[in-house]
């Protein structure tokens, strides 16, 4: 009898063991099986909803392989279409995500539905908008899809979506559908055409622009999209927004694109992020000859208080960006233009300008320095004793640029002063090199540059004064 009781409660932990197995067999199949073991399971009667632990289906991995057999087999079978997993997913997204037109016909053929929005309101269609998909999208908006649905977070569109992701072909489809081409986020800060100029989606921008699109149009604190592509190096889509009418000259937020061409071309080192990537393949100097082919004025002066007066010359030469001084000046660029307190171009190429909380930080190495001061001299765009609006000499901008030696005996062999002009804040560039605090921010010190200025000066018989610091106590 014992053995009997025994021999009934092994065949049913077998029969138990074998209904388990049986139960995942569809999932198997579905993740990493055949369509001919996924059709058996379910001929032999294994459920077509089987799930894991956080509802992910057999339906989801069939969609999420591309498995179109598969994902009809267990369609035919009953799977629940619009089944969400935990984290409110549906296979209908992952044939989004995938941009797999077959297997989303299969889908809203078994009604899965079109308008389905995931986390934070994102629509189908802005998903394979995303993925740029044309059928996909066209076989979602003749389901249903809402063209011009916003998402909650930023208030995007699907256009938006295929626009920052440069899927030009999915633009196209998206207007002639009637989406809407020019509304701005939730932010009102970017249309779609924006989406594409910061991303240089050169595709999109195209799709846009030859929809219609203002190619001159800004952001609301009035930066050009020009002068947008320029801050980002996209300077392909720059050039598209030039051949459709943009304003090469736009400057509402104070400086052109030629200036903002300056700035990204040689970052500042030092504290700073890292300057934008150029990735596209037209470069900087191609797309300036191109501004100034569309009417840029290469001599355009900064408005604004920072650095007010500035053209893109000085802005070059600031950053000792030799190609693109020589670039300017093949294109009628006039080195002597000074800012508007006096600055000249010499001055800029010694440093002045640099900014004191960025002293020691400025691009460019000694020898560039001296090339652009050779360069500028030659040209006559100043001299070394040049001083400006805030009593700045050339001698005090080799001190905010580090200090340099070599600079300092450039200017001195070409009849630099060494007396001293104090500037606005006290300093003569002696007391900078001795050292100075820089409004809390820092404290530079040059040493060498100070040892080396007292000796110069001393050789020319000149009083020497004593060191005098800023220098914090231990």
């Amino acid at each position: 009898m014992l053995r009997a009781r025994l021999a009934i409660l092994l065949l049913c932990g077998l029969a138990s063991y074998g209904a388990a197995a049986e139960r995942g067999a569809v999932l198997a199949a579905a993740k990493h099986g055949t369509v001919s073991e996924l059709r058996t399971s379910l001929a032999a009667g294994a459920d077509a909803d089987e799930a894991d632990g956080d509802g992910t289906t057999a339906l989801h991995w069939a969609v999420h392989r591309g498995a179109l057999d598969a994902v009809a087999a267990l369609l035919a079978a009953g799977a629940p279409v619009d089944a969400e997993n935990r984290y409110g997913v549906r296979p209908v997204y992952l044939a989004a995500e995938n941009g797999d037109a077959a297997v989303m016909r299969a889908l809203l053929a078994a009604r899965a539905d079109a308008r389905a929005v995931f986390a934070e309101g994102e629509t189908l269609l802005m998903t394979a908008s995303r993925t740029g998909s044309v059928e996909t999208i066209e076989l979602l908006i003749a389901a249903g899809a809402e063209v011009d649905a916003v998402e909650k977070r930023g208030g995007q569109t699907a256009l938006m979506a295929a626009a920052a992701e440069n899927n030009g072909p999915a633009v196209e489809a998206l207007l002639a559908a009637g989406a809407e081409r020019d509304v701005r986020e939730s932010t009102g800060e970017l249309t779609a055409l924006a989406f594409a100029v910061r991303a240089d989606a050169v595709d999109a921008a195209r799709a846009l622009l030859a929809a219609g699109a203002d190619a001159s149009e800004t952001l609301p604190d009035g930066t050009s999209l020009l002068v947008l592509a320029a801050l980002n190096q996209n300077y392909e889509v720059a050039a598209e927004l030039l051949e459709h009418g943009a304003d090469p000259n736009a400057a509402v937020d104070g400086w052109t694109a030629l200036h903002q061409i300056a700035r990204v071309r040689r970052w500042t080192r030092g504290f700073n992020l890292p300057g934008p990537e150029h990735r596209d393949q037209l470069s900087s100097l191609e797309l300036v000859r191109q501004l100034a082919r569309h009417g840029a004025d290469v001599n355009a002066r900064q408005t604004g208080e920072r650095d007010a007066g500035t053209t893109p010359f000085l802005l070059a030469t600031k950053s000792l960006d030799l190609p693109y001084m020589r670039t300017l000046l093949e294109l009628g660029a006039d080195p002597k233009l000074a800012a508007e307190d006096g600055t000249t171009a010499v001055m800029v190429a010694a440093g002045v300008g640099q900014g004191q909380s960025s002293a020691g930080s400025a691009p460019g190495s000694v020898e560039e320095a001296i090339a652009a001061l050779t360069l500028v001299l030659e040209l006559g765009a100043g001299t070394v004793n040049d001083v400006n609006m805030r009593n700045e000499t050339p001698l005090h901008g080799v001190m905010y640029r580090g200090g340099s030696i070599e600079l300092i005996d450039f200017l001195v062999q070409r009849g630099a002063s060494l007396e001293g002009v104090v500037n606005s804040r006290g300093w003569t560039p002696l007391r900078i090199a001795d050292g100075v605090g820089l409004d809390g921010i820092a404290f530079i010190r040059y040493p060498e540059a100070a040892a080396h200025l007292r000796a110069l000066m001393r050789e020319k018989g000149l009083t020497v004064p004593p060191v005098e610091s800023d220098a914090p106590s231990l």
